[in-house]
């Protein structure tokens, strides 16, 4: 953006916008380190997917990209240790979520609702037991051979991380310009790497 063409009030309400932003996704990260940290203790293996990983590794900055949630992909398995971490750190599950074993609870994410972990004052995080979230829910093997590290999270690949916001921009009829970005991000950001 040049600040000399755009009107002073509009570039203040960004820089407000922006601050905001950084320090809301500055909670975030300490939030998700908390949680990754939890899970290394549990031995629970965890992905983050879009939000955090485009904010910290993508784009310049942390305050540049927005997040409402962070998405976690977990093995089902792990299950009981998973809901054991969140609860041990205040969050709750909804009173709605049935009381399903863990491989049903695949079935129910892969057609009804993903999970979703919420405590006062912290963004919701939601649990997602398949890279994809559609069709017949079938075991994806490859997911956590292909990972890298970010800070103590677990991250895909570029071509999995590229893969997965395609198929969720699809998922959303490609609805917001932000899906676009982070796309042409990716792509940018790893070239020929992908």
């Amino acid at each position: 953006i040049v600040q000399s063409k755009l009107p002073q009030p509009i570039i203040h309400k960004l820089k407000e916008i922006y601050t905001q932003n950084f320090n809301r996704n500055k909670r975030l990260y300490d939030e998700l380190h908390g949680i990754t940290s939890a899970f290394h203790e549990a031995k629970v293996e965890a992905l983050v997917l879009k939000g955090p990983i485009l904010a910290r590794l993508i784009y310049q900055s942390i305050g540049v990209r927005c997040m409402k949630d962070i998405d976690l992909v977990v093995k089902e398995e792990h299950w009981p240790e998973i809901k054991e971490c969140f609860l041990s750190l205040g969050y709750s599950l909804p009173q709605t979520l049935p009381c399903l074993t863990a491989s049903e609870l695949t079935g129910y994410t892969q057609h009804f609702s993903q999970i979703e972990f919420t405590r006062k004052d912290s963004i919701p995080i939601e649990v997602h037991f398949r890279l994809f979230n559609m069709g017949i829910p079938g075991k994806e093997p490859w997911l956590f051979e292909h990972v890298r590290n970010m800070d103590r999270a677990q991250i895909p690949s570029p071509e999995i991380l590229l893969l997965h916001l395609c198929v969720h921009a699809n998922t959303h009829n490609f609805c917001s310009l932000m899906l676009l970005c982070d796309i042409g991000a990716v792509v940018e950001h790893y070239g020929d790497e992908i």
